[in-house]
């Protein structure tokens, strides 16, 4: 439901985790819910905005999407940047306090950076068009 099986078969046309090899597993395993600057906050889909990052529940940061609901600005007042809630026109939804860089790459849109330094959007598709 979530890419698991894909994912799995990219390993082989097999549905068997033991076809993973042992260092990608490790690399997951390493992997943070949450990442932290001074400024800006970065997690998969969403967050509660009362909450410290290291209180937040795992399914709200990793799979909740803003399309729910979209939550307020973080009580630390850095920004967040989220994926996970895909923008269909292909523009980064952003209300400031809040942006979301999903804009709809695996459905055939376009796959975003943002330089949250000076707001600077690269984007390219999958047949290599670039805008920006």
């Amino acid at each position: 439901e979530y890419g698991g099986i894909a994912t799995l078969q990219s390993y082989g046309d097999t549905l068997d985790l033991d076809a993973v090899p042992p260092e990608h597993i490790a690399f997951l395993e390493t992997c943070r819910d949450y990442y932290e600057t001074k400024t800006h906050i970065f997690v998969h889909a969403s967050y509660f905005p009362n909450l410290r990052m290291d209180e937040q529940p795992s399914f709200v940061i990793r799979w909740e999407s803003l399309h729910g609901g979209v939550p307020g600005p973080h009580h630390s007042g850095k920004t967040v940047v989220v994926g996970h809630s895909s923008q269909r026109q292909g523009k980064v939804f952003d209300l400031g306090y809040l942006k979301c860089i999903d804009t709809y790459c695996y459905g055939g849109g376009w796959l975003t950076a943002l330089d949250v330094t000076t707001g600077q959007v690269w984007q390219t598709s999958a047949h290599g068009d670039l805008r920006g």
